[in-house]
């Protein structure tokens, strides 16, 4: 059961760190969206 949520932690992670670069890439309009 633990490594089941450590691996969905990491996937979450993942996701989150490409919608960043992927932000960071298209001039940072997509952080307007997310709220940051």
């Amino acid at each position: 059961m633990v490594k089941t949520l450590d691996l969905a932690m990491k996937t979450v992670l993942a996701g989150v760190g490409l919608l960043f670069l992927l932000a960071v890439l298209f001039g940072g309009d997509i952080d307007e969206d997310i709220g940051v």
